[in-house]
């Protein structure tokens, strides 16, 4: 339980764009920025409205204390500060690899020698090594010789990923849109949420209330906000950079990244993401760059799989898919109108995911005991609530609206998520009343 708790916690605060944006907070705010001290932050100050969570000293040492220098002083500590590393590397050397930044050969062999030569295989050789080698032992530690194979790993990546200039671009403008979003709110520090305001009001440091703000958004809300600002955002694109985007796409590359593909005769096969199913039906073929699952029905071409899987809109897509193949698209100009349509988009998604952490944290509170019962006596087992991102409406009809109000969403945008999804809220007296009473929900 202790292990799982400082996991869940010890990224809360990180900055869109990871790194750069951490980076980039630090660099402009003047009370400094770093991401695991916001993590601690978050759970400490702006969980709960603001009131925060009654966390253990293990849980927030570990948080604290989970990058590369720090020191947790349990051992569920360690795990997840060396768990947290071999993720990061993991991922990154993934990434680097399907963006053609660079390749498998391109490893030194002596790293390989020791750690593998394939994502899967260095992975299983950080896990075993930490297993075994900590076994009977008062510490979590991996071996000397996998140990200075991961620091040469490391090494490399910052030589050949890091430091490469196309990431190193790609960051520039990740860092300037972070700083830009910084300096907006800092001068319209009433656009905030009412819970930020309040600690403003407390004694707060405007500066770090700012902070809080953008550290807590998403990626794709940032680059929404960024667009707002600047007046400009992608729009539609010919049907000749569609085509060439999708070409540069190998659709089994793709969905790779999403879901464990194996090949079958000519086609690859994996369990479809789009529906809960215990054998393979989903089945992409690289012949046609089609997909299909016999399953669920769900199938198309590549970008029909990220606009489902990410919820993207078609011009999305198209910029995600670029992105990932390094073809640069023209930036078209909205109008007044059209920007703040967008932008309202972005406002409503972010409104709905706040919704759906509400419903998610009250089934595991004391009001959600009844939801919680009902799912163990169905015999479903926590790690399926988790899996699926489970919840629970309680018997108080208003309590979600006073939430998200309390978030600093307005009544109107409730009104708007309303025509969107009429089972979520009605209107009562020209009030707003949620009709999820006492029931089960998917937050996930």
């Amino acid at each position: 339980d202790l292990a799982e708790a400082i996991a869940l916690g010890h990224d809360l605060g990180h900055t869109p764009f990871g790194h750069a944006g951490e980076r980039a907070l630090n660099s402009i705010c003047p009370l400094g920025f770093r991401h695991n001290e916001q993590s601690l932050r978050t759970v400490d100050c702006l969980e709960k409205d603001g009131q925060g969570l009654n966390l253990t000293y293990e849980v927030r040492d570990g948080i604290l204390n989970h990058q590369t220098d720090g020191k947790p002083q349990t051992l569920e500590g360690k795990i997840v500060r060396l768990s947290d590393k071999i993720a990061y590397i993991h991922h990154d050397m993934d990434d680097a690899i399907r963006g053609q930044i660079l390749t498998e050969d391109d490893v030194p062999a002596q790293i390989k020698d020791v750690l593998g030569s394939t994502c899967g295989e260095r992975l299983d050789c950080f896990i075993h090594d930490l297993v075994t080698n900590s076994m009977a032992r008062n510490d979590i530690c991996m071996s000397p010789e996998v140990d200075d194979a991961m620091k040469k790993l490391r090494q490399f990546m910052f030589v050949h990923v890091y430091q490469n200039p196309r990431a190193k671009g790609e960051e520039g403008k990740a860092e300037g849109i972070i700083e830009t979003l910084y300096t907006y709110y800092l001068n319209h520090i009433d656009l905030l949420p009412q819970f930020l305001l309040r600690q403003l009001d407390e004694g707060e440091y405007r500066e770090r209330i700012v902070c809080d703000h953008i550290s807590s958004m998403t990626d794709r809300f940032v680059l929404a906000q960024y667009e707002e600002r600047k007046g400009r955002r992608r729009m539609y694109y010919p049907d000749e950079l569609v085509e060439e985007v999708r070409e540069k796409n190998d659709i089994v590359d793709v969905i790779s990244g999403y879901v464990r593909l194996k090949k079958q005769g000519n086609n690859y096969f994996g369990l479809c993401p789009f529906h809960n199913e215990k054998s393979p039906s989903f089945s992409v073929s690289q012949n046609k760059q089609m997909f299909h699952c016999f399953g669920c029905g769900a199938g198309g071409n590549v970008y029909t799989f990220v606009m489902q899987y990410e919820n993207y809109t078609f011009p999305e897509a198209v910029g995600f898919l670029a992105g990932r193949a390094g073809v640069t698209l023209p930036e078209v100009s909205y109008d007044e109108e059209a920007r703040k349509k967008e932008n309202r988009r972005a406002r409503i998604l972010e409104l709905n995911k706040a919704a759906a952490k509400f419903y998610y944290f009250m089934l595991r509170s004391p009001q959600g005991t009844f939801g919680m019962e009902y799912l163990k006596n169905r015999a479903l087992s926590d790690e399926t609530i988790n899996r699926f991102g489970l919840g629970c409406s309680s018997k108080y009809s208003d309590e979600l609206l006073k939430y998200l109000r309390k978030q600093g969403y307005s009544d109107e945008l409730m009104r708007d998520l309303s025509t969107m999804m009429k089972k979520t809220v009605y209107m009562i007296n020209s009030g707003i009343v949620s009709c999820s009473r006492f029931r089960i929900l998917i937050t996930g």
